[in-house]
């Protein structure tokens, strides 16, 4: 995995960026190699079509879904972003140019089965947003 200077369209990067570091049914938890950068997910994906990641707390923050390798959208609840608060689920696409849009949205059930893949329990709260329940918000 690695970053998009390092990307190969052949296959393969000419770096490796980032190690997994674990596994949870399925979907690769993975961190950079240097552990002083930023936690978050490469554009492109050489062996997986989903991976997670961790905050600087160990917090699960982020699920990133690839189509033909390149990033396709994240999901993520650790922050907030437009009318969505931290702890909610919201979703935020890529366009063809590996651009990400501005807006997010609500989740699919199937965005919503892959937070759960990752042991995490889900809710509708009173806002009608699915909100992560098991997670540190702080």
């Amino acid at each position: 995995m690695g970053g998009r200077g390092s990307y190969l369209s052949q296959g393969g990067f000419t770096k490796q960026e980032y190690e997994t570091v674990e596994e949870i049914n399925g979907i690769k938890v993975i961190e950079f190699i240097d552990k002083r950068k930023k936690h978050n997910t490469p554009f492109h994906s050489n062996t997986s079509n989903i991976y997670a990641t961790y905050d600087e707390k160990k917090h699960l923050k982020q699920i990133t879904v690839y189509e033909n390798r390149q990033k396709a959208k994240d999901i993520e609840w650790n922050h907030n972003h437009d009318d969505f608060k931290k702890g909610e689920i919201h979703v935020q696409e890529y366009d063809k140019s590996g651009n990400r849009l501005k807006t997010a949205r609500n989740p699919t059930k199937e965005e919503l089965s892959l937070v759960r893949r990752l042991n995490l329990k889900v809710k509708l709260n009173k806002n009608n947003k699915y909100e992560v329940i098991n997670e540190d918000k702080s």
